[in-house]
């Protein structure tokens, strides 16, 4: 994380979701966000978070760490956790020419995430875990 970053630490637990929507949109404001970039990227890292703790910690307790900050004309947020690797910037769009009944579940929540900011990266933590890093321009 940047040095600049504001830092929450908290459990994967949807008690927590607020509370990390909350911290985004005031350190976001802080940083000179506009209402609509924040709003985007408290859409996208809500996802994630919610996949991490369904899909990466399958319902039990782990670690999410959510920092904020500014760089030039982008606002940045950044998640880490500490779930087994997976990369959702690979996960292929899901296929929206299918009539609704005939699309498999799953993909809409990672490409909403991906709609909603400029720019998804991830790392591969050493240590177990996953960096995901969200950029939209303020």
């Amino acid at each position: 994380m940047s040095e600049k970053a504001a830092t929450l630490r908290v459990e994967a637990d949807l008690k927590n979701l607020a509370r990390i929507r909350e911290f985004i949109l005031e350190h976001g404001t802080a940083h000179g966000g506009a209402h609509k970039a924040i709003m985007d990227l408290i859409t996208a890292v809500d996802e994630a978070v919610t996949n991490i703790m369904i899909h990466g910690y399958r319902g039990k307790a782990g670690p999410v760490e959510v920092g904020v900050w500014h760089d030039g004309q982008m606002l940045v947020v950044q998640v880490r956790d500490k779930a087994p690797p997976f990369d959702p910037t690979e996960a292929p769009p899901p296929d929206l020419s299918l009539p609704l009944e005939e699309r498999p579940l799953g993909g809409l929540g990672i490409f909403m995430m991906k709609q909603s900011v400029d720019d998804l990266t991830y790392r591969s933590l050493g240590d177990g875990g996953n960096e995901l890093t969200f950029r939209k321009e303020v």
